[in-house]
């Protein structure tokens, strides 16, 4: 079903000091949205975690954010309503357990936000009502929360959303109630620089907060203004100035809403969803550069109150939303239509949603359980995956002191190989990009290495064998006419073998091994001779070892 009207608001002669809102109406600009809901299909198996107990309340604008890692870890921050404490919560890749900490000592509001630099740094944001009370910033360094002030001011209700930039600094917007306006902070150096988004009283309501390749912020609020609450979608341009776009308005909202989303695509497109607080459901509008469109997807009245958008690498959106007495719903568009699905009944099921892409567009999502209350992690990611094999020597036996190390989408990490069997395994894994390695000092393997790009399937039978490489003369000053000889011990690995003795300007004289061969030690000797069968003549001659993975020169010296 779609829905979709175009209006103007009340000419309330709002104003900008630059001049762009002078005197006139503020426009919604409506296009037609094809909408078709058909069965929806996850790319994988969907799994659940329940990730921490929390006690749920659907109205007080609680909210579980969610980002992931380069390595494929998973983290989330929410506030346990019980001690009013914002809690840290991480899912390591390669484990199975959740470990839970505190991002600050401080009592905090429900609603925070987080995110994540290209460095891989977690930055959170919060509204802190111990004193002094005010919206804080914490990053997370090494095993420890920093914090610092955006701002200090007494709130009843402040709400904020955070977003970090290319440059890896973070940038805020939240509701300063004080002075009731929509602010817009950055992180410059040391301080935060912060400025109002609008030049009027703004009485903020939930908010989000998006940035795109060039670091442009854009941004989502509802809020009261003379007695009318709207939603307004605005985005900074050259110069500093905000400009904005009103997308719906309620004088007598049957619900107010309590969380709503924003992402910006690679094209710098804005992908928003919200609650229309009128006549209820989900609505899902977008900016393209020049003008918004809307649609509602879910017109059941009590859909979309709580909601986030995430975009995945083709640029389209996914919201995962709380649909109030069906459960925790997503709507993925899917290139010519949308799609719905229930991804967990419940009656207050799905508050405080948050939603991310992983590089292969497999989404995760985080939120609160109003029935069970509980905080629950859910995915369509292939997870829980394994990677095993042996490490054996050429005769089938395990290499006492081997070891494999698991690189790539995950922390580097060094695997046990029995000793007993030579078997190894790494698990419990999360799609993604996943080298192997064996080693042991003065070993080789074959293969030298295994990888996987991605991994979406458990791989068994990954096996690698090994074994010791070496090269060295015995007696290389030696005298030919006395019957003496030089000795060339080595020890190999399956493949081909050269040995091959030079004169000091690179002229070949004598061809000693040119075959493949089988893994073992081997002694080869050279009479100083050449390949003629003539003694050489006195002089420093070089020797070349090539075998697999091994290169060595050496010297020799014949004497007369």
């Amino acid at each position: 079903m779609l829905i979709h009207e175009t209006f103007q608001t009340p000419d309330v002669g709002m104003r900008r000091n630059d001049g762009f809102w002078a005197g006139s109406n503020l426009k919604k600009y409506g296009f037609l949205f094809s909408l078709l809901v058909m069965p929806f299909t996850f790319h994988a198996a969907v799994s659940m975690d329940t990730v921490a107990p929390v006690v749920v309340s659907t109205s007080d604008f609680m909210s579980a954010n969610i980002v992931r890692d380069a390595q494929n870890n998973v983290h989330v921050v929410f506030v346990d309503t019980t001690t009013h404490i914002l809690k840290y919560a991480k899912l390591s890749n390669g484990t199975t357990t959740w470990a839970l900490s505190d991002v600050t000592d401080k009592k905090t509001a429900p609603q925070s936000d987080l995110a994540i630099s290209p460095g891989g740094v977690l930055h959170a944001v919060y509204y802190q009502t111990d004193s002094p009370a005010g919206v804080k910033h914490a990053r997370l360094a090494g095993a420890a929360w920093s914090t610092n002030t955006v701002e200090d001011f007494v709130s009843t209700a402040t709400f904020v959303s955070i977003a970090v930039g290319s440059d890896n600094d973070p940038r805020v917007v939240y509701s300063q109630t004080v002075d009731s306006r929509t602010r817009y902070g950055e992180w410059s150096g040391n301080v935060w620089v912060t400025t109002d988004v609008f030049d009027f009283d703004f009485v903020g309501g939930p908010l989000a907060l998006a940035l795109d390749t060039d670091n442009t912020p854009h941004g989502l609020s509802v809020g009261d203004l003379f007695g009318t609450r709207y939603v307004v979608f605005f985005k900074k341009e050259q110069g500093g100035m905000f400009l904005a776009d009103v997308l719906g308005w309620s004088v007598d909202p049957i619900v107010e809403t309590q969380k709503m989303g924003l992402a910006v695509d690679r094209q710098g497109k804005a992908h928003m969803s919200f609650f229309d607080e009128n006549e209820g459901g989900l609505v899902y509008a977008l900016f393209d550069g020049a003008h918004v469109s809307s649609s509602t997807l879910d017109v059941s009245p009590g859909a979309g109150v709580h909601s986030d958008i995430a975009v995945n690498s083709q640029n389209f959106p996914m919201i995962v939303y709380l649909s109030a007495g069906i459960g925790v719903r997503a709507a993925v568009f899917g290139g010519a239509s949308w799609s719905l699905s229930t991804l967990e009944a419940g009656a207050r099921n799905g508050v405080g949603p948050s939603v991310v892409f992983n590089r292969y567009n497999h989404f995760l999502t985080s939120y609160l359980n109003g029935d069970s209350h509980e905080l629950k992690f859910l995915t369509d990611a292939p997870r829980d995956l394994s990677i095993s094999g042996t490490v054996l020597d050429f005769g089938g036996s395990p290499i006492p002191g081997a070891s494999v190390t698991l690189s790539g989408g995950i922390a580097s990490s060094v695997l046990t190989v029995s000793e007993i069997n030579g078997g190894y395994a790494a698990e419990h894994l999360f799609e993604g990009s996943y080298t192997l390695t064996p080693a042991k000092g003065g070993y080789v393997f074959q293969p030298t290495a295994r990888s996987f790009s991605p991994l979406r399937e458990s791989q068994s039978l990954q096996n690698f064998q090994g074994g010791p490489v070496s090269f060295s003369p015995q007696g290389n000053l030696f005298n030919p006419a006395a019957g003496e000889q030089v000795t060339f011990n080595y020890s190999v690995v399956p493949g081909h073998v050269s040995l091959k003795i030079y004169s000091l300007k690179g002229t070949p004289v004598r061809t000693l091994v040119d075959q493949d061969e089988p893994a073992g030690t081997y002694s080869v000797h050279w009479d100083g001779r050449d390949a003629d069968g003539h003694t050489v003549a006195s002089g420093i001659y070089l020797v070349y070892f090539e075998a697999d993975q091994t290169q060595s020169t050496t010297k020799v010296v014949v004497v007369k």
